[in-house]
């Protein structure tokens, strides 16, 4: 036999060899019931962190970050589900779970109108991607699989507020006093902060309201407020919308002062301020 036609043979029986073994994973058997089942019990479990990890967040920096690692967790889960290979059954709901998942990671990106945890969770929960994994869930459900946390609760938008003129913090004991007008048309929270990052007084003031707090000690302290929507009593701020300002001259306390402030530009007034960032405004 020549050597041109031994090669040949060699090479022949090379591709053949190949083409079985591709063909043996083609024909991988699919997951069993219980086999899928905890496969999808290991996804809910993701998905459920990355959700409590978006809703824990407790300032705007440490919510971008959250969401960031939800974004990579969700998209790796998806990948993970893309690799299993699905009950016949369960192959078209299968599908549909791994793009729902791939979409939710989409979905879950910095925006700048939320600030807290529980608005960026309610805003995740809204979307096209939440319900396909809700409609995926419901799909299997008949199969019967346990898709109960594999989940993304539908969230009402809250909008909690706290009373006009309620007191958040306070420090110190004196004679002095202030009166805040709020002009605007979202709820504000005003500072008075010492030089030492002490925190005098802090206050609660209502869109187009009025509010007043005595009993404020001398001395020169800076004046911070934030303004947003939906007050979150456990991160002792808004969740939505937030904007944070200092005012560039400093409120000067002698014993009986009362300091009048109007947190919205006002014709004729002098006072002039300054967009901080958050950190700032918690003293960080």
């Amino acid at each position: 036999m020549s050597l041109r036609l031994t090669a040949m043979l060699l090479a022949i029986a090379a591709i053949a060899s190949a083409g079985c073994g591709s063909q043996g994973e083609d024909d991988a058997s699919p997951l069993t019931h219980d086999q899928y089942q905890a496969q999808l019990d290991l996804a809910a479990g993701k998905l459920q962190r990355a959700l409590r990890g978006v809703k824990t967040a407790r300032t705007t920096r440490g919510l971008k970050f959250r969401l960031a690692a939800a974004e990579r967790g969700l998209r790796a889960t998806g990948a993970d589900l893309r690799k299993q290979r699905a009950p016949k059954e369960a192959a078209t709901a299968h599908a549909s779970l791994v793009d729902a998942f791939d979409d939710l990671a989409g979905a879950a990106s910095v925006n700048d109108e939320v600030c807290g945890g529980a608005s960026a969770l309610t805003q995740l929960s809204r979307t096209d991607a939440a319900a396909k994994v809700r409609s995926a869930g419901q799909d299997l459900d008949p199969l019967d699989y346990d898709t109960r946390r594999l989940n993304v609760r539908r969230r009402s938008q809250s909008n909690r507020r706290l009373g006009n003129g309620s007191i958040v913090s306070r420090s110190g004991a004196g004679s002095g006093a202030i009166r805040i007008t709020n002009g605007g048309d979202t709820d504000a929270l005003l500072k008075l902060v010492s030089g030492r990052r002490r925190t005098i007084l802090g206050i609660y003031v209502r869109a187009n309201a009025q509010a007043s707090a005595s009993g404020i000690p001398p001395g020169s302290f800076r004046v911070l407020f934030a303004s947003g929507s939906d007050w979150d009593r456990a991160r002792r701020g808004f969740t939505r919308d937030c904007r944070f300002t200092r005012l560039e001259d400093p409120a000067n306390y002698r014993p009986g002062v009362t300091y009048s402030l109007t947190l919205t530009p006002t014709l004729g007034g002098t006072a002039q301020s300054d967009s901080i960032d958050e950190r700032e405004f918690l003293g960080r």
